[in-house]
């Protein structure tokens, strides 16, 4: 009897075949090895510069063109509040839709899960466990930010504290903080920036590098404290670190946003839900 056809055995790889590291990655974590490069992030860079420029400008001149004084633009006055919320909002949603735009260009099919928002189920964790542990952590970094901060101390004149001196900008930029920055910040850096920077200089590298520039962008909130400012670079390595702890930019996300619950919580409990905004 004729013996079945079988087909030919593997042949072994060569002794000195090793697969490219970009392969593996993309095989394993396809959200940590994005098809954007540091040419994108840098265009993304100037795009974010002239979207703020631009909307802070036509919105002065907008409020301007309405009969209003340039001088009501000068210091921390109510419209220059509102102003700078509703071009935090603006050019947040922008922000998005130009990654968007981008994704697409380059054929991925989903934009969300390009940018690292995977669901903790299909990384293998518990969703339960995994977003109470992030909760805790995002907790635990406030009050260790907290009471660092006390230790330091703080000079008065902070962008923040401008922005806080009354109830009503207090609770509307608290509200941002809490539900809308997260958001974008962790698409931006956790989600579009630490892939390129992790597949450039290693897990280690990417998590420092990616933190350092977020607390670098949030530091002319706190000059001149430029110890508050140090320690929100540790924030940014923390969030990062989780993100890649995890694989996923959810971690990340809900940690930042426990950690500005948190910090929101504080302020109004310490001022009596901001009735007693200290003013220096």
């Amino acid at each position: 009897m004729d013996s079945l056809p079988t087909s030919p055995s593997p042949q072994p790889d060569p002794p000195n075949f090793v697969p490219a590291q970009s392969e593996r990655l993309q095989a394993l974590y396809p959200q940590d090895d994005p098809p954007w490069g540091w040419r994108d992030i840098l265009i993304f860079v100037v795009v974010t510069i002239a979207l703020y420029f631009g909307l802070t400008m036509v919105l002065a001149i907008g409020y301007i063109a309405m009969g209003h004084t340039v001088e009501s633009l000068r210091g921390p006055t109510m419209p220059v509040m509102i102003i700078g919320l509703v071009t935090a909002i603006i050019a947040g949603l922008a922000q998005l839709g130009y990654l968007y735009f981008r994704s697409k260009m380059y054929g991925q099919k989903s934009f969300w899960r390009g940018l690292g928002w995977i669901s903790f189920e299909s990384l293998g964790f518990r969703t339960e466990v995994t977003s109470t542990l992030c909760v805790i952590a995002g907790v635990a970094l406030g009050l260790a930010v907290s009471a660092l901060s006390g230790l330091i101390g703080q000079k008065p004149g902070s962008t923040v504290e401008q922005l806080m001196h009354d109830r009503q900008t207090a609770v509307a930029f608290g509200i941002l903080g809490i539900f809308f920055a997260p958001l974008v910040e962790e698409t931006i850096f956790r989600g579009f920036i630490y892939p390129v920077t992790r597949r450039t200089f290693g897990i280690a590298g990417g998590v420092v590098l990616t933190g350092t520039l977020f607390g670098l962008l949030h530091f002319y909130q706190l000059w001149p404290n430029w110890g508050q400012g140090i320690l929100l670079v540790g924030v940014g390595i923390a969030f990062t670190y989780a993100r890649a702890l995890t694989k996923t930019t959810l971690s990340s996300f809900i940690m930042h946003f426990s950690y500005n619950s948190f910090l929101f919580v504080s302020s109004f409990v310490a001022t009596h839900g901001f009735k007693n905004i200290p003013i220096h």
